[in-house]
């Protein structure tokens, strides 16, 4: 190979043109301008300032690698008008150990072009929100403005900050840009005269001080959208000031009415009136009788309704109401400890207390009253606890708690029960329609009686329901007879006695069978023996029994109990 010197020069190049040269591994090659040229924009070689060069890896997220990106897209495509947001690394493409973790910070809150490097055919220009950078990785937010075409994987895009509007029109003449004039400012410089000259403060003065009663004079224009301000103090002798704005806002917190009177009288009746139109004004003054503010529709007084009162004190001197009758609204009072509060709730028309929300009374908090989650609590801390009916506190109708004491429970005046240290004492009769269960012995110090309960027979057949009772009697037909005891799984252990009476008149008179729930077997005499039933008039006979089981009744009879001649 020659010196290069001796070749010619070309003076046609091409892009297509070649370029001998080394590579990084240190092999020689062919490369065409064009290559050249590609990898300078990719790489930003020439130092283009504002700008950062990335290969588009699709998909990537935060598992981006040195000098790529990626984009967050609306739809399913790649278009750049579907980017949301974008991904980069903090190195930018062939740049590995530049960090530009604080250079990527001017992305802020700009106007940006993102645009393939090889192609500005394809291009998108955002709005920028604020980039945050993590593990090596900045996320930025987008708006599309406006582009062309879409996205490629593996292609190299630049981004490149501060990409014009296309106007740059100055709003107005500033000073960092002196000489320039916006054109609204500009139009307005034509209505002025030639030799025009500032009228000064005297002149203003005297000119304002010749307008009467026939002059309107305004300031502002026909739109009603001019700002006046008046600098300093506002004074207004006139008889009327009318104002017509649909919004007044006043920054002083306090409106003086009857400004310098010299009498409380003069305040009587000062107050607001609001103009109802066709309807009735409604007002609201002060009044120096109570002293007291009214409230009034035309010449009526009407109740003060406030939708919502939030006071840090709020004294009262009279009745309360809240609601109407049939239309009535909660209310809550809240104490110093969570959850605790009282609430009167309309839906249910309920005085609703929470579990363990105290309702204490006396002088000295000694009586209290709750539900503790499981129980209803009603408890004194001194004295006794009583319920009563009645008008006054009559211990003879009434229930009376004695504190680590009996419980006493009074009818008529009368202590009927009362507990004890052994147990419950009553007064009167026990009068019992279901079954005493007993655990211990029962001890009577008088009588223990049962009642006979008197059979009527059905069929000439005697039934003794032992459900019923322990004793019975009936008197027999003359007839063939049947006795049948009736025992429940209950009365197993029971015993006792039954009466039979024979007929007056004994012409076909008999007994012929004693049998235990319809079945003779089920009745048991002493060694099997049968039953030889005396058949004499007004014979009285006894059988007494006992429940073996609900199946074996065991019975003893004794005949012909009879009256001596």
């Amino acid at each position: 190979m020659g010196k290069i010197s001796n070749y010619a020069q070309d003076a046609d190049v091409k892009l297509g043109d070649k370029l001998l040269g080394t590579d990084a591994s240190g092999a020689t090659n062919n490369y065409t301008l064009t290559s050249i040229s590609q990898i300078f924009k990719e790489a930003n070689a020439a130092g283009v300032g504002g700008q950062f060069t990335y290969k588009l890896d699709a998909g990537a997220g935060a598992g981006i690698e040195s000098g790529e990106m990626d984009a967050t897209f609306s739809g399913g495509d790649l278009d750049f008008a579907d980017v949301t947001a974008i991904k980069v690394s903090i190195y930018t493409y062939e740049n590995p150990t530049t960090n530009l973790t604080n250079a990527l910070s001017i992305l802020n809150s700009k106007k940006i072009l993102i645009v393939d490097v090889n192609n500005h055919n394809n291009y998108g220009v955002y709005s920028t929100g604020t980039i945050s950078i993590s593990s090596g990785v900045g996320s930025l937010s987008l708006t599309y403005v406006s582009g062309n075409g879409a996205l490629v994987d593996d292609k190299v895009y630049a981004i490149t900050v501060n990409y014009p509007d296309g106007d740059t029109t100055y709003s107005e003449a500033t000073s960092s840009a002196e000489g320039l004039m916006s054109t609204a400012h500009h139009d307005k410089l034509d209505g002025i005269e030639a030799s025009a000259d500032v009228t000064d403060k005297t002149n203003v003065k005297a000119a304002l001080a010749l307008l009467d009663g026939t002059d309107t004079t305004y300031i502002g224009d026909a739109g009603d959208d001019t700002t006046v301000i008046v600098r300093g103090t506002l004074q207004v002798d006139g008889t009327t000031t009318t104002v017509n704005s649909t919004t007044v806002n006043l920054n002083d917190h306090n409106i003086v009415l009857d400004s310098g009177n010299s009498t409380s009288a003069v305040i009587n009746g000062a107050g607001l009136t609001i103009e109802g139109g066709s309807g009735t004004d409604a007002t609201f003054t002060y009044s120096t009788t109570g002293p007291q503010f009214e409230m009034k529709l035309g010449s009526d007084y009407e109740d003060l309704q406030v939708a919502k009162l939030t006071a840090s004190e709020l004294d009262i001197d009279g009745a309360v109401t809240v609601g109407v009758d049939d239309t009535g609204y909660d209310v809550q009072f809240f104490g110093d400890t969570a959850s605790k509060y009282m609430l009167w709730d309309t839906s249910g028309d309920t005085l609703l207390f929470p579990d363990n929300t105290k309702i204490t009374i006396g002088t000295d908090s000694d009586t209290h009253m709750y539900h503790n989650n499981s129980n209803f609590i009603l408890s004194n801390t001194t004295g006794s606890v009583s319920i009563w009916a009645g008008s006054s506190h009559d211990a003879g109708n009434s229930i009376n708690c004695v504190a680590n004491g009996a419980v006493n429970l009074y009818h008529n005046n009368n202590n009927k029960l009362q507990t004890a240290a052994d147990g419950v004492d009553i007064t009167g009769t026990l009068d019992v329609s279901v079954d005493i269960n007993a655990t211990g012995s029962v001890k009577c110090t008088q009588n223990l009686r049962r009642t006979i309960t008197a059979v009527t027979l059905s069929t000439n057949t005697a039934t003794c329901t032992l459900t019923a009772n322990d004793n019975f009697s009936f008197t027999l037909n003359n007839a063939a007879n049947t006795i049948n005891i009736v025992a429940a799984a209950e009365n197993v252990g029971q015993s006792g006695t039954i009466i039979a009476t024979n007929p007056s008149s004994v012409g076909s008179f008999s007994v012929n069978a004693i049998q235990g729930n319809g079945d003779a077997d089920e009745v048991l005499t002493p060694d099997g023996a049968t039953i030889s039933w005396p058949t004499n008039a007004n014979g009285v006979n006894l059988i007494s029994y006992y429940v073996a089981a609900q199946d074996k009744i065991l019975i003893n009879f004794i005949g012909n109990f009879t009256n001596p001649a």
